[in-house]
């Protein structure tokens, strides 16, 4: 199960009757994508100004209040957070170096070299059922005003004809992290929702369908990660987290991988021995 506040009682009561209880990452994480083919994100530097104006964490804990520390910051855009490839690309990729934490006077001076205009308006769009995004985005209005930005309020009731339109410059959302590289190649070819198009990584992606060597395929994709990155059109923000509940008595239930079956490690569960009067 996915926990939300409503649930806050009956988990609190499966605690104190002696289930076991289990957080992790459900492999569908919340992101900030901007839209680069038209004004005010055309180039990478004003990108990376908008997005470096936004405090992931503070994002997290409007959205999430006590249940804040259930969401794992996600610092990779291709991979699941601590997955073996989600390290390297932290290391090959730059994620870390290309979006610090960077403080108002910062943020301002990046958007004031990018030639962008204090005030420019950034219509970002979203789910309204989305309880995250919603709580989420007059906090990001308000770093990114901060900053010198104006963060417009684009939330709609039907997100897929919102973005089908014109009108806006950033959506934040929740999607699946692509699980296969059919799933990357399909996510990013001509940039995705992003429209930034990539000579380079079109060509990677090609690279990457056509190998069936899987330690090349890990280098491509890694490769494909950094151009992602330095290219700065999209932010991950957290993993939604997933709640695994377990009965009293029940051993080795372990929190499922991402979209992995609700029984996908049966053969492990066994029984507590009884404890001897």
């Amino acid at each position: 199960m996915r926990p939300s506040d409503g649930d806050a009682d009956a988990v609190r009561d499966l605690d104190r009757d002696g289930a076991t209880l289990s957080t992790a990452g459900s492999g569908v994480r919340w992101e900030l994508a901007l839209r680069t083919d038209r004004a005010p994100f055309p180039s990478a530097d004003a990108r990376r100004a908008f997005l470096r104006a936004v405090d992931r964490q503070a994002l997290v804990q409007a959205a999430l209040g006590d249940r804040a520390d259930e969401a794992q910051l996600v610092d990779s855009i291709l991979f699941r957070g601590g997955t073996r490839l989600a390290e390297y690309a932290l290391e090959d990729a730059g994620f870390a170096e290309a979006f610090p934490r960077t403080d108002e006077e910062e943020a301002a001076a990046l958007r004031d070299a990018a030639a962008v205009p204090a005030g420019t308006r950034v219509c970002v769009a979203y789910d309204r059922g989305d309880a995250f995004a919603a709580a989420a985005l007059p906090a990001l209005a308000a770093q990114a005003a901060a900053a010198g930005w104006s963060v417009a309020d684009c939330g709609a009731d039907d997100l897929a004809a919102a973005l089908a339109g014109d009108g806006w410059h950033a959506v934040l959302r929740a999607a699946a992290v692509p699980g296969d590289v059919e799933a990357i190649a399909s996510r990013w070819r001509d940039g995705g929702v992003t429209a930034l198009r990539s000579g380079e990584r079109e060509g990677l992606l090609d690279e990457a369908l056509a190998t069936a060597d899987q330690e090349a395929l890990e280098t491509t994709l890694l490769e494909v990660e950094a151009t992602l990155v330095d290219d700065a059109a999209l932010l991950p923000i957290a993993e939604q987290p997933q709640l695994t509940v377990s009965a009293p008595g029940l051993q080795n239930v372990a929190p499922r991988p991402g979209p992995a079956p609700l029984t996908w490690n049966a053969w492990e569960w066994g029984l507590e021995p009884q404890a001897t009067p």
